[in-house]
């Protein structure tokens, strides 16, 4: 040993420091926001809104239109094929690829800071998927929480590929989400057709019934001689048999939402509760949606969220983005909107019945959707980074700093007006009504949201989202009303 290492009087040796690391992650700040998304994010909570408030206000099958709809009124048409045309699809699109840019922008800070990602991510993607479930149970069955922390984890696996690559894997998700969405389509008509047909077949024809009524009519008339007289029934019922209710309702229409005995009691279990009765049909609702997501636009959303880390990996939304913006813009409503407008006349035409052509019409309003959506993107950003209609575009963006708490204060506003719980208007409203309504409620979240983000950073639920996936409080008001006396 050195004679330094015995002299009492020697410094003490540092141990080497640790490797630098970056700040630890957070949300992400005002100086790193980008007001496109903002807007565009509230753009997407209005339109998603105008497509839920007939779920929120009809039996499960009357809300995605069908049959009913053919005897429905001109008003209700009308109203009606304008959701398809301008809404329906196109909205949940922007909300999916906002998304995947959201994902992907939070990979690119937690790379940029040195931490790791996955663990967060996870703990964000559970926490979602925790409030999805919630609010699919607890209040509403339309729920898309759930199925985007379950579609949003398994992203994970594709947002660190390349611009190209991303694009063609959402070309060959939208394909598939057509290709599906069209073959259980058919599946579905194959299995209506032959219902009907056996149902014909198990009906006797006049000639075989005539004679089987006539057999032994004579010696029936003899018995009736000589058996005593039996008590007559009423001609009529004295009043209409009660409809069934809750889990009864459910088992008579052998599952099927299109059945009568499935709408009565429906309506009865929204309109009149209790919770339980209303349980029964929001869990097979549930899963229904679940299934149509898995085998359709569960697919769609994959695709968006490829899409959407594309364009933020391409520099869509900055200056340099300028260029594609444009196309976008161009090229999405040149041909998104004639597609959607023969979609819309073409489901007149074919008044909305569940047939092959209606299968047809489906396939081609998910393609004339995708296009529509872009152009809406295209567009929204061009105007933005232009920077007119600011006073419209402030109000869209305070919507959707706070879109989780929008979405879900439109359920909860929603169903107090409809379910038993509030005023029970289910099943009471047109769709001209339900559209006033949907305008109505979001001026108001406009209002709320621009007083909100004055004096608080998130809203209540991203505040309780981000604290429990950064697994500590995060400050909720902003730093100048912290001050004593502000």
């Amino acid at each position: 040993m050195s004679d330094l290492e015995h002299d009492p009087t020697a410094p003490p040796i540092d141990p080497a420091p640790p490797p630098p690391q970056g700040p630890p992650l957070r949300p992400v700040g005002e100086a790193e926001r980008i007001r496109a998304l903002d807007v565009l994010r509230g753009f997407a909570i209005f339109g998603i809104f105008m497509v839920n408030i007939q779920f929120f206000c009809l039996p499960f099958m009357h809300a995605w239109g069908g049959p009913a709809l053919a005897d429905a009124a001109m008003n209700e048409r009308l109203a009606q094929t304008v959701i398809k045309v301008f809404f329906e699809f196109k909205f949940i699109s922007i909300f999916s690829l906002l998304f995947g840019i959201g994902l992907a922008m939070q990979l690119k800070r937690a790379e940029e800071a040195g931490r790791p990602f996955i663990p967060v991510y996870l703990r964000r993607m559970f926490v979602l998927a925790f409030f999805g479930l919630a609010h699919a149970i607890g209040l509403w069955y339309g729920d898309i929480l759930f199925l985007y922390a379950v579609i949003g984890t398994a992203f994970l696996a594709l947002v660190r590929l390349r611009v190209k690559t991303l694009v063609m894997l959402t070309a060959v998700f939208l394909l598939i989400s057509v290709v599906m969405a069209g073959s259980c389509g058919s599946i579905q008509v194959f299995m209506i057709q032959a219902q009907a047909a056996e149902s014909a077949g198990a009906e006797p024809s006049g000639t075989e019934a005539d004679d089987a009524e006539n057999v032994g009519t004579e010696d029936a008339a003899a018995a009736d001689e000589t058996a005593e007289p039996a008590d007559e029934p009423d001609d009529e019922p004295d009043e209409e048999a009660e409809p069934l209710r809750g889990w009864a309702a459910l088992k008579a229409s052998q599952g099927d939402p299109m059945r009568d005995v499935w709408v009565e009691g429906e309506i009865l279990a929204y309109r009149d509760g209790p919770f339980l009765d209303a349980l029964a049909f929001r869990i097979p609702s549930y899963m229904f949606a679940m299934l149509a997501a898995a085998f359709g636009y569960g697919w769609a959303v994959l695709a968006m969220f490829c899409l959407g880390a594309a364009l933020l990996k391409s520099g869509f939304f900055g200056p340099e983005g300028h260029a594609w913006q444009k196309r976008l813009c161009a090229g999405g409503l040149v041909v998104g909107l004639p597609l959607e407008v023969l979609v819309g006349v073409l489901s007149w035409l074919n008044e909305h019945q569940v047939n092959f052509a209606g299968v047809g019409i489906h396939v081609l309003h998910g393609l004339g959707a995708f296009a529509l959506c872009l152009g809406y993107v295209g567009t929204i950003t061009l105007l933005v980074n232009a920077g007119v209609l600011r006073p419209l575009f402030a109000g869209l963006a305070a919507v959707g700093r706070l879109a989780l708490s929008n979405y879900l204060t439109q359920t909860i506003v929603a169903t107090t007006l409809m379910y038993w719980y509030g005023l029970g208007w289910f099943n009471e409203l047109s769709r001209p009504r339900m559209m006033l309504l949907v305008v109505g409620v979001y001026v108001v979240q406009i209002m709320v949201s621009l007083l909100w983000i004055r004096v608080f950073r998130f809203g209540p639920f991203e505040w309780l989202w981000r604290s429990l996936t950064y697994m500590r409080p995060q400050p909720l008001l902003r730093a100048n009303h912290h001050r004593p006396g502000s």
